[in-house]
């Protein structure tokens, strides 16, 4: 079957214009150049887009937009447009016009119909495009113009299908003494496998007779016998070979899979229920011919031409023809998840009958087993305490010290995340899951948002319209099972940003010593007041992550650091000084068996800001930099206020006045070396800054580079090692603290040097140093390191 060299991406929809060059208004319409019953039962568009455009001056008002055809192949469509704006366009793509699916499921050929796109302003008509459809026959698949569909025609619950599939069940006894064609339970490729050839076996026993298909599926529409027509009439081209091979495979529990070559067509199966592609339409042949390989073997396809009679291919064989052909590189033109199809929402097409003359599909009853379960049993009702806002209005320097460090304002993204740059949105349902997974070391890669999700300009920066992308949720959860998160940006955006999201957090601990890339799970939508219009979204819980690329084609995995997930406390501390609403039990994070309890969480934070109107929580995932470096610092002032009132310095600061009388210091005065531990040379200053900071006074230490300070930090700590004392060691930046730590490493002090703030903070870190720190007496006793001091 020589044909044309199309491939999937040549599949151009058709393209209407028209124009009203008096009133300036220009149009163009995106559709598909088909419609058919599939197209209908899937809730698939027809139309993608209609783009106006006005080029005069003037706004045109109280426009209608009419979609009709000749026959009646669709219900009444209008739309109403408000203002089309002078100067500008504008794009409608949400234009769900509804087929007829009693007129479309009686076609039994190919025809025509005449579809009428118009523009009306107040009656009077704007414009009017007509143009023809082809309407294909049920039986019909669109071909490349919609490949997808070839779903709809594998069709599991055929009358037909339980006979195949006993006669497998037969062979799988004869095989294994086991006929349960059990689907993917036993978790044993072989077995599927084994599954796969009894299959091909039950098929071949059936002696259908090979038929030439029409010399190419470029074209629009291919006639496909219905399963039970094909072993009546015991004809079957390879596509209708194919697809009855895949309906008794998905009838039994298997996911198959259907290839589309140049005028030619396969099946294949995956041999891993937890396996699945990114996309229901794949367009690389490596993709599976990889999975195919030896030593891998996620998936076999096999050449179902072998089925049919006369042939007698062995199944082993027909697996070596399909491989070959997968190689031809040139020859194929895309396969088709069928399972993902099912997620994606593409049903099989149902049987007809004859009633009153003509085809229909009769609507039958659900099954007992489809009908709703029992309600699960409601949560435990969490009680909040509300304050008054007069008891927690901030008084005097230390609640002002509070709130800048945890910067309240509007600016910090812990109170007002807005989706640019530094977040990445992820389309998940299953947060709760997702949490748990991480915890316990899985690892997941993120992947583009589907290529059938269509985003709005305006939808692209709203944190709602994420969390509410209800049409394809089968295919997130499916992803999320196979270890993928799918983002909401284009495969360019994404990788953008997640190469800005690394370098940013690899800068910040590198040079702030501090993670500030996490998880956020869950989102307040809050307002400033009542009357405000503006709502803000406040991320509730922060799991601290990586992001980890383990090599060029892998793409980006995140998994979870080895630090505990963190409740917002600067939204808590905000809704406390704003609002007056005090959130108790969220610090530390309440934990179930696999991490944080996420429905305690937020069912504590709803029923804290219930009396708040249009306050709600939005359950979904992002991932960003945030920043905590100031926690801790606010954290001391919070809660050891008392303590730190003592220090006489802290005292000072609070009052706005000195706590105590300074006595001058004599920067001349000498210092003895015998008097300090001096490990490093040092002069008569340096000398003198050591004995000062032994002896517990406070004092500023300044001078240019290069002058020594790093030196003198240095041999400060080794002398007050020295004298039994602790030393924390704080910098603004990481550069400072390797110099003076290398420094100490040098003179054999790196040992008593633990990393608090660093890539190194991590717990099994931590315990690492303690652990090296408590071996060293291992080394040499006491007394010997007692007489190495003295020989010093």
């Amino acid at each position: 079957m020589d044909g044309e060299n199309k491939k999937l991406e040549e599949r151009a929809p058709k393209e209407l214009l028209a124009e009203n060059k008096e009133l300036g208004v220009k149009a163009k319409i995106i559709l598909k150049p088909f419609i058919c019953y599939a197209l209908q039962q899937n809730g698939d568009r027809f139309i993608y887009r209609v783009q106006l455009n006005n080029e005069k001056e003037t706004d045109l008002s109280n426009l209608v937009l009419k979609i009709s055809t000749i026959p009646e192949f669709t219900m009444p469509f209008s739309r109403e447009v408000a203002v089309l704006p002078a100067n500008e366009e504008l794009l409608i793509t949400d234009l769900k016009v509804l087929l007829n699916p009693q007129r479309l499921a009686a076609q039994t050929e190919k025809n025509k119909c005449v579809l009428s796109i118009s523009l009306y302003q107040n009656d009077s008509e704007i414009f009017r495009i007509q143009n023809e459809l082809d309407v294909l026959a049920f039986d019909e698949w669109p071909g490349i113009y919609a490949p997808d569909l070839v779903a709809s025609f594998v069709t599991p619950n055929n009358a037909r299908i339980p006979e195949i599939a006993g006669d497998a069940a037969k062979l799988m006894e004869k095989w294994t003494n086991d006929s349960a064609l059990d689907g993917y339970q036993s978790k044993d490729p072989n077995r599927i496998l084994a599954m796969a050839a009894a299959i091909y076996g039950a098929i071949q026993k059936q002696n259908i007779l090979y038929s030439e298909p029409p010399a190419s599926f470029v074209g629009i529409g291919q006639r496909v016998r219905s399963c039970d027509a094909m072993l009546l009439q015991k004809f079957g081209t390879c596509i209708e070979m194919a697809l009855l091979y895949a309906s008794v495979a998905e009838s039994i529990g298997l996911h198959p899979i259907i290839v589309i070559l140049k005028g030619h067509a396969f099946a294949g199966l995956w041999l891993e229920e937890e396996s699945a592609f990114s996309d229901t339409i794949i367009d690389d042949p490596a993709i599976i011919s990889k999975r195919t390989a030896e030593g891998i073997n996620e998936i076999v396809c096999l050449e179902c031409t072998g089925m049919n009679s006369g042939r007698n291919t062995e199944f082993k064989d027909a697996v070596k023809l399909a491989n070959a052909k997968l190689s031809m590189v040139d020859d194929f033109i895309c396969a088709v998840d069928i399972n993902r199809a099912r997620k994606m929402g593409i049903l099989p097409l149902p049987q007809r009958v004859i009633i009153g003359g003509e085809y229909q599909v009769p609507t039958e009853l659900l099954k007992e087993s489809e009908l709703t379960s029992a309600p699960d049993k409601l949560s435990q009702k969490i009680e909040v305490k509300h304050l008054n806002y007069d008891e927690v209005k901030p008084q005097g320097k230390v609640e002002f010290w509070e709130r800048k460090l945890l910067d309240l304002g509007l600016r910090n993204s812990l109170i007002n995340m807005r989706i640019k740059g530094n977040v990445i949105p992820l389309l998940l349902k299953q947060i709760a899951e997702l949490e748990d997974a991480l915890s316990s070391g899985k690892e997941y890669v993120v992947s583009p948002r589907p290529i059938e999700m269509e985003v709005k300009d305006e939808e692209e920066k709203n944190p709602e319209f994420y969390a509410n992308v209800s049409d394809l949720n089968n295919i997130f959860k499916l992803d999320f099972e196979n270890k993928r998160l799918r983002s909401g940006l284009s495969e360019a955006e994404l990788s953008k940003n997640l190469i800005g999201l690394y370098r940013s957090n690899k800068v910040a601990i590198e040079e702030g010593g501090a993670n500030t890339l996490f998880l956020t799970l869950g989102l307040l939508r809050w307002y400033e007041t009542d009357r405000s219009n503006q709502a803000r979204y406040a991320p509730i819980v922060l799991v601290p992550i990586d992001i980890v690329r383990k090599s060029a084609n892998s793409g980006y995995i995140i998994r979870e650091r080895d630090e505990d997930a963190q409740m917002n406390i600067t939204l808590l501390e905000m809704l406390k000084q704003d609002f007056g609403i005090v959130i108790n039990g969220l610090d530390p994070l309440p934990a179930d068996e696999h991490g944080v309890d996420l429905p305690v969480v937020f069912a504590t934070v709803r029923n804290a800001v219930m009396g708040q109107k249009r306050w709600d929580i939005i359950q979904s995932a992002y991932i960003g930099v945030f920043s905590f470096s100031q926690f801790v610092m606010w954290n001391d002032v919070r809660n050891r206020i008392e303590e730190l009132e003592k220090n006489k310095i802290v005292k000072s600061l609070i009052d706005g006045k000195l706590a105590w009388d300074p006595e001058p210091m004599e920067e001349g005065e000498k210092v003895s070396e015998d008097e300090a531990l001096i490990t490093i040379p040092a002069d008569a200053s340096q000398l003198f800054a050591i004995e000062t900071a032994a002896k517990g006074e406070s004092f500023v230490l300044h001078g240019p580079p290069g002058t020594g300070k790093s030196q003198t930090i240095t041999a400060l700590i080794a002398n007050a090692l020295g004298q039994g004392k602790t030393v924390l060691f704080v910098a603004e930046k990481m550069a400072a603290l390797s110099v003076v730590q290398k420094r100490l490493s040098k003179i054999g002090l790196g040992p008593f040097c633990l990393e608090l703030h660093s890539n190194k903070s991590k717990k099994s870190d931590v315990i690492g140093q303690l652990k090296m720190v408590s071996e060293i007496t291992k080394d040499k006793s006491p007394e010997e390191y007692e007489r190495s001091a003295e020989q010093l």
